[in-house]
């Protein structure tokens, strides 16, 4: 059911003088996102992939023929563009100690982790997996719940092909009781620890005030990875900057020889939807409005580590981060708005149509250099021609997060020059 143009047209009138910041150059120092982003174990196991079955693919060269990856160093950062077998290499060998990867905060009364297993101790080590000075150990208590473990990885390749698979590896992972145990309060805190059983030791945790700061640092590098358009990702260059100049259609109609050059640019920006390149109307304006709602009840906890770009968090842009981010998603509401001169059920908070754009498997930004021609090429692999403009998809619960999210931005981000 569409909703009240008027309810949303206060909403677009508050942030209608928002202003687009400018980008600055990437530099790098830490952040407490680095306290829990992933790091490589303390050994690499290279008989891994002698378990990683290639026959379900007739494809070749599917496993990496460096068996160790270049990179690897015991418990440096993981790179954000290592290959998935090296990753799946890592998830091979299920631990049996599961410990909360986020962190646990110094007031947390129960700082509880999980063991399968027979063993009754446990101890608290450092990242290297050395003891602590002092030592700090602990005792299992028994869940009395039995758990067995097994999963399949299946690895793919391009989805525009009917031979989709890379490579397959089953595993048999912890079986037997559930032990609890409880990470006693002294423990260093602000530093990487691990818990060690026997010969077995977890993946690092670490205990901090400041654990939902990191947490909303990696929920904020992948709204940088997910942003469309000109939106300064961390991760990839400005992408889809043509979008706008697509066909006009009402639902998932596939329209593909129709463009408007004249139109193209009015509709960049956004999010992206789940690992596609659509810009779908339900994710990405939800995703706007969690993030404002979390600027405006949050706005203690909302520091200013990045600027606009994650990659960069030297020069910072003095504002809040999470703020910041919600501005993006405004910008974008902004544009549909102005592109349908201001009727809010003319607005398109949707591009692109689902067949061809799951055929273009690859990188946002080479999708635009497709052609426009009308040739096979421009029109079935997710290209600018095929960037339908979708209308008719605002309803109650979307229209409602729009507003909101406007709402919320429009009076936050009046604050700052």
């Amino acid at each position: 059911m569409p909703i009240k143009k008027s309810f949303v047209a206060v909403a677009f009138s508050a942030v209608s003088a928002i202003s687009v910041m400018a980008a600055t150059a990437v530099q790098e120092q830490p952040t407490p996102y680095d306290l829990i982003r992933p790091v490589y174990p303390l050994t690499w196991d290279t008989t891994v992939f002698d378990h990683y079955d290639t026959t379900v693919t007739q494809k070749h060269n599917m496993v990496p023929k460096n068996r160790t990856p270049a990179s690897y160093v015991p418990n440096a950062l993981i790179p954000d563009t290592l290959n998935q077998a090296y990753l799946d290499a890592i998830n091979y060998r299920m631990s049996p100690i599961r410990i909360n990867q986020a962190g646990y905060l110094e007031s947390d009364p129960e700082k509880q982790f999980y063991y399968v297993g027979t063993a009754t101790e446990f101890e608290v080590v450092d990242i290297d997996g050395k003891s602590l000075s002092p030592k700090v150990t602990g005792t299992f208590t028994s869940s009395g719940f039995q758990t067995s473990s097994d999963w399949t990885i299946i690895a793919g390749t391009n989805a525009a092909t009917n031979d989709q698979k890379r490579y397959q590896v089953d595993i048999t992972g912890q079986s037997g009781i559930i032990q609890v145990g409880h990470i006693p309060g002294t423990v260093p805190t602000e530093t990487r620890l691990r818990i060690k059983v026997g010969n077995d030791i977890s993946s690092t945790f670490i205990v901090s005030n400041r654990v939902y700061s990191m947490v909303k640092s990696a929920a904020l590098k992948f709204y940088g990875i997910n942003r469309s358009g000109d939106g300064d990702s961390w991760f990839h260059p400005a992408s889809h900057m043509k979008d706008g100049a697509g066909a006009e259609v009402t639902g998932a109609a596939d329209v593909r020889d129709q463009y408007n050059a004249a139109l193209a640019g009015t509709l960049q920006g956004g999010y992206y939807d789940c690992g596609d390149h659509l810009k779908e109307s339900q994710t990405q304006m939800y995703a706007f409005m969690v993030a404002a709602v979390l600027a405006a009840t949050n706005a203690d906890a909302d520091e200013d580590n990045y600027a606009f770009n994650h990659g960069e968090t030297v020069n910072t842009d003095g504002m809040p981060d999470m703020l910041r981010e919600a501005k993006h998603g405004a910008d974008y509401v902004l544009r549909a708005y102005i592109r349908a001169k201001g009727v809010i059920d003319d607005m398109a908070l949707s591009v692109g149509n689902f067949g061809s754009d799951h055929g273009w498997w690859g990188r946002p930004e080479n999708s635009d250099k497709l052609p426009v021609d009308g040739s096979a090429a421009a029109t079935d692999r997710g290209g600018p021609m095929s960037r339908t403009v979708r209308l008719g998809e605002i309803g109650a619960n979307i229209g409602g997060e729009t507003a909101a999210g406007l709402a919320l931005v429009g009076k936050l981000y009046s604050e700052y020059p």
